[in-house]
């Protein structure tokens, strides 16, 4: 008897590589998230995380800035990385 189980799903491809990405950054991998995400949800015994969207009186305007540039960059004619907080603003102009 094995002490794992598969479970298989379909996802957007973009969805799936920009998730990768996402978890890439922070040092892991899309399967280990998966594993702590649904860890989470049998020890809370509730999805855990909020399911709406912000209300855009919640995000200030850095935040709404940074979203609109983040929206608008494309990573795949970009061989600029930004490296911290900082170059981030500086980019957007903040």
């Amino acid at each position: 008897m094995s002490n794992s189980a598969t479970i298989s799903t379909r996802i957007d491809p973009k969805i799936k590589a920009g998730a990768a990405k996402v978890v890439e950054g922070l040092g892991l991998d899309l399967a280990s998230v998966i594993r702590a995400f649904t860890t989470q949800i049998y020890l809370r015994r509730s999805i855990p995380l909020d399911l709406s969207y912000p209300e855009k009186d919640e995000l200030n305007d850095e935040s709404l800035q940074a979203i609109e540039w983040a929206n608008d960059y494309d990573v795949s004619t970009s061989d600029r990385k930004i490296k911290n907080a900082e170059q981030l603003f500086s980019e957007i102009g903040l």
